[in-house]
């Protein structure tokens, strides 16, 4: 719930208070015993997301590098999941003034989503 509650503050514009509630919902996650790899991760892509939207793009960009160890570990190199977060890491290159790893990792997800469609044709 918490995650949903972020993504509501995001989609108003309240990046502060977005970010504030992804914390918060990663640190219990990070304290359940149950909790998966995979929603963990989750939660730090979106947490990324509102370090993104608050221009704070190499906070952003470590978190997005984080969950792109697990997305690639827990689903395969070639997921969606992984073709979205290396958009996102793409994007914090580029915002950081490093066009070559930010075409890099675009170009790396574009190839995942070729082949995704490609397999769903």
């Amino acid at each position: 719930l918490l995650q949903k509650k972020g993504i509501a503050h995001l989609y108003k514009k309240e990046v502060a208070r977005a970010k504030k509630t992804f914390d918060e919902a990663l640190q219990i996650r990070r304290r359940i015993p149950s909790t998966s790899s995979i929603q963990q991760a989750s939660s730090t892509y979106c947490l990324g997301a509102s370090y993104y939207y608050s221009n704070d793009y190499s906070h952003a960009l470590l978190l997005f590098q984080e969950c792109l160890k697990v997305y690639i570990k827990e689903s395969g190199e070639d997921s969606p999941i992984v073709a979205q977060t290396l958009y996102w890491t793409g994007k914090q290159y580029a915002k950081l003034g490093k066009p070559g790893k930010a075409l890099e990792f675009l170009l790396s997800a574009l190839r995942i989503l070729k082949k995704d469609k490609a397999a769903t044709d």
